[in-house]
């Protein structure tokens, strides 16, 4: 599930990898339970449509995680990447058809960490930077 995308760019930049590792060490919550309740595709350009599983909550407990981490990266100075919505969903496959929305049994998950990925673009390659694990806030 991305919480945030911080831009297309030809190489690795280290400025926005030093700013979002910072910030990423700052959240403080407490792990906690997704559930994914339906399926659908997503329309988009050529012939590869992201067929995605939904949270259907407006705002799930993944929301929260979701505004944290905005408020963590905006405070470090990467608020122009970021995105003032969050759909709620994980993509698990690119099919050339645009299939109808579907309910599923829920698929639940406890939470209880976050990581940062860098894609190297156009590759399909992915690399973890750094993973974090959620902990209730101090007192």
């Amino acid at each position: 599930m991305t919480l945030h995308h911080l831009g297309d760019h030809a190489e690795l930049r280290q400025d926005i990898v030093d700013k979002a590792i910072a910030a990423a060490g700052r959240v403080e919550l407490a792990p906690f339970e997704v559930s994914l309740f339906s399926t659908c595709s997503f329309s988009s350009r050529g012939n590869s449509h992201p067929r995605v599983l939904l949270c259907p909550e407006e705002r799930p407990p993944v929301y929260r995680l979701w505004r944290e981490l905005s408020k963590q990266l905006m405070g470090v100075g990467l608020g122009r990447y970021l995105q003032r919505d969050f759909t709620r969903q994980v993509t698990f496959l690119h099919d050339r058809d645009v299939l109808p929305p579907e309910s599923i049994a829920p698929i639940r998950w406890e939470v209880d960490g976050f990581r940062l990925i860098h894609s190297l673009l156009g590759r399909g390659e992915y690399r973890e930077l750094g993973p974090w694990k959620l902990r209730a806030p101090r007192s």
